[in-house]
């Protein structure tokens, strides 16, 4: 909800430049930098990794099983593309956007039957990359609107500990930790709003979806009590800035 409000008060903030100049719909290159909001929304999800760990505290709620974990950031970042008319108005493109997300967010939960028992969970993304294709249409010389579609990879790195109070001394307190490049796609849209000939204001919604990671979470002195840990690396962005044809 908060970033498609942001979305729609940029948007209808950029209308009011609509006009001021004329674009002359083009293809060719073009290149812009933009300011970011990211938002990403999620649970981090536990289960046991074998039938005594799964019994003995999953399923009897001495460990929560869900961690949610919501986070967001400003950043920002740039794009690359070429655009093909088709016709006097429409246009067909690919497009290169690398955006610094800088999303690290930490939750966590005691145990629902057992409060001893805290259940932490840390996510983090720092950037997001894609390679998208654009198809357009100039609703005026001055306006136009795009949707995008395609491939985006980016890291990810989650990591969780269950730990005791007062202390982990005689207690299990499993932990784990998983890092990766993931990849998974990207889609979205926009509009350009021009203002002069070869310069314009360009506001892009996206969503990205970049799977599930998962690892084990293990405590040395309690080998027969393991967990599994699982999370899905998706979000939203809104982006606004300025895009220059060439």
């Amino acid at each position: 909800m908060r970033i498609a409000i942001l979305a729609a008060s940029v948007v209808s903030a950029a209308g009011l430049t609509a006009g001021v100049a004329v674009a002359n719909p083009t293809g060719g290159f073009h290149a812009g930098v933009f300011a970011s909001y990211a938002q990403s929304g999620d649970a981090t999800l536990l289960s046991g990794a074998n039938p005594a760990t799964q019994a003995t505290f999953i399923d009897t709620g001495s460990v929560a099983s869900v961690i949610p974990v919501d986070g967001s950031n400003f950043g920002g970042g740039a794009q690359v593309g070429f655009d093909w008319l088709l016709g006097d108005k429409a246009f067909i493109g690919v497009e290169a956007n690398f955006t610094y997300l800088g999303v690290d967010e930490t939750s966590s939960r005691p145990g629902p039957t057992d409060a001893s028992r805290i259940m932490t969970a840390n996510v983090q993304q720092e950037y997001l990359a894609t390679a998208l294709v654009r198809v357009g249409y100039w609703v005026s010389d001055d306006v136009d609107l795009h949707v995008a579609g395609g491939f985006a990879f980016g890291d990810t790195e989650m990591t969780t500990a269950l730990t005791r109070i007062p202390s982990c001394v005689g207690n299990n307190c499993q932990q784990g930790a998983t890092s990766d490049t993931a990849t998974g796609w990207a889609l979205g849209a926009g509009a350009e709003f021009a203002l002069s000939p070869k310069m314009g204001l360009r506001i892009d919604y996206l969503h990205y979806d970049l799977g599930e990671q998962s690892h084990l979470m293990t405590d040395p002195a309690f080998p027969a009590f393991i967990y599994n840990a699982r999370s899905d690396f998706s979000g939203d962005l809104v982006q606004a800035g300025i895009s220059w044809r060439f």
